[in-house]
């Protein structure tokens, strides 16, 4: 049998390109996760110095709780890191608790 063996193979070697999809962690994804859980920390804050959720929408709220609960419905789907599952929960609890704010 005749195996065909493309350049980037020969340069390179075999790429396991299913371990890079499991592996596709880069410093922008963390940054991305830290803005958005400083942008909630702010959020939270405001309100509690205010005392006050005059000014923020509840309606976002609603729909942020919605978009949260929803795309992450994968967290019963399978097995994930702890660092996933942490920022998740942290999204779903917080959008929780400025919806309870709200009353």
């Amino acid at each position: 049998p005749v195996v065909h063996v493309d350049s980037m193979e020969k340069l390179h070697g075999k790429t396991d390109f299913a371990g890079l999809a499991a592996h596709s962690w880069n410093v922008f994804r963390y940054i991305g996760d830290y803005m958005h859980l400083a942008g909630i920390i702010v959020l939270l804050a405001t309100i509690g110095k205010n005392r006050s959720v005059a000014g923020i929408s509840r309606s976002t709220q609603i729909l942020y709780f919605l978009v949260f609960v929803t795309r992450y419905l994968d967290l019963f789907d399978h097995s994930q890191t702890a660092y996933l599952v942490f920022f998740k929960l942290t999204y779903i609890a917080t959008s929780i608790i400025v919806l309870v704010l709200f009353n």
